[in-house]
């Protein structure tokens, strides 16, 4: 079929005046790609055309209705006429429908009464590229629903971080004016990675990696070193699943996998399992006492290589280590390495680190809330504990911004490496709204 003839999806942009820039900002975004045909009223309506007969001619004909909300449509005027003609479009849609989507530009508006059934995304500018992501994602998930083709012909979908727009007034006048250009654009790339959600067609990875060696049943604090591993699990993993449930049902947002290591390895679920069929967490038992931890990142990278085959359009994987000390057997860091530069479209797979031995840092945690995390500069005292510094992966943004929010004070920079006293700042990197409740 030619470009031409291609069926698109028919997307109607419904705002205030003076929410112009951003509404033409999402305009020109979506006008790039190419299954998608948007309207607004100041780039489609003739010169000349009667602009009511045009806005409920584009509105009966629209697929998705982007809905602007702010403080200014929140005012009576013809934001508020055109809102009617949508809400009664809407009536004639299926149960079900995704057919309006409200994004709230502004932190003064609320939603309307009549949109309060909607689930509705904040569109701010520090939360813009994430923002873009689930809506595409929608819009992903309506055009399908309706026969319309979304793949290139590399045979990827098309994403809103793969294109340049450039920004509005808004935009950049809050935008760091120092950043530098990239892909030799004269202007702004916005691409920000690790900002994916989670969804049923674009799964998470989630790995567990656990030494189960001789003396990871040793007495630590109290209590076996592999009891604290199985709080991290019973703390984490419910969380994910109650992040992943739509009503009473979880939904397959994530595929997981849980490996034990000693001399051999054991791979609990055979490979990775749905989150919603996981049979429980498993049992883990000490086995004896070699430590061959690259066996172990063997087997992952060769499972992740294999997964990641399909699953380009998916978050980043994680994969979270936790063990007491030396390995046995070869060296795990080239594998480690190797993991780390697995990837996905959206960010390089990440390797987190949990030490669970004493004095890992010269400088002991005393105050959570005020560690700074492990930096390359970090005075870090064990050995191991360096070895596992250059097997961790940097924290993103992302994740650093979210720990910022949950009272914690991790430095730019810090690496996804934990001593046992930070198992409470390493739960949080998993347990934590990742994922979506879409099909």
């Amino acid at each position: 079929m030619s470009d031409d003839l291609q069926k698109k999806l028919k997307v109607f942009l419904c705002y205030a005046r003076e929410d112009g820039s951003v509404a033409t900002e999402v305009y020109f975004k979506l006008k790039k790609i190419d299954w998608i045909d948007p309207w607004m009223d100041s780039k489609n309506i003739l010169l000349g055309e009667d602009f009511d007969l045009a806005i409920d001619r584009a509105v009966k004909r629209a697929d998705i209705v982007i809905f602007f909300l702010s403080k200014s449509s929140a005012k009576e005027g013809y934001v508020q006429r055109e809102l009617r003609y949508i809400l009664d479009s809407a009536e004639q849609k299926p149960e079900g429908t995704i057919f309006i989507i409200p994004l709230r530009i502004d932190t003064e508006s609320t939603v309307p009464r009549r949109l309060n059934w909607v689930h509705y995304c904040d569109y701010f500018v520090e939360n813009r590229s994430e923002s873009d992501f689930r809506l595409l994602d929608s819009l992903i998930f309506k055009a399908t629903d309706l026969g319309i083709n979304t793949i290139t012909n590399e045979g990827k979908s098309l994403l809103i971080e793969d294109i340049y727009i450039p920004p509005s007034l808004e935009t950049l006048n809050k935008i760091n004016k120092n950043q530098e250009p990239t892909n030799g654009l004269n202007n702004f790339q916005f691409k920000l990675p690790y900002t994916r959600w989670a969804t049923c067609r674009n799964p998470g990875i989630l790995i567990y990696i656990v030494d189960v060696s001789r003396s990871m049943g040793d007495s630590y604090l109290g209590k076996r070193k592999i009891d604290f591993v199985n709080d991290l699990l019973g703390m984490t993993l419910p969380e994910i699943i109650r992040y992943s449930k739509d009503g009473g049902r979880i939904l397959p947002t994530y595929k997981i996998g849980i490996f034990a290591y000693a001399e051999d390895v054991e791979n609990f679920y055979g490979g990775l399992e749905w989150l919603d069929k996981l049979p429980g967490l498993p049992d883990l038992k000490i086995m004896n006492e070699s430590t061959d931890t690259a066996k172990a990142f063997a087997d992952v990278l060769a499972l992740l290589e294999l997964e990641l085959e399909n699953m380009q359009e998916s978050p980043a994987p994680i994969i979270f280590h936790i063990t007491d000390g030396e390995y046995t057997g070869d060296d795990p860091e080239p594998f480690a390495r190797r993991i780390m530069s697995t990837k996905t479209r959206h960010g390089e797979s990440l390797l987190l680190n949990i030490l669970i031995s004493e004095n890992m840092l010269s400088n002991p945690v005393e105050d959570l809330s005020k560690w700074g995390g492990v930096k390359k500069n970090t005075d870090v005292k064990q050995k191991y504990a360096k070895k596992l510094l250059n097997m961790s992966s940097k924290i993103p943004e992302r994740y650093e911004k979210r720990l910022k929010e949950s009272g914690f004070s991790i430095k730019s920079g810090a690496k996804l490496l934990f001593p046992l006293d930070a198992l409470e700042i390493a739960s949080k990197i998993f347990a934590a709204p990742n994922s979506r409740f879409e099909r």
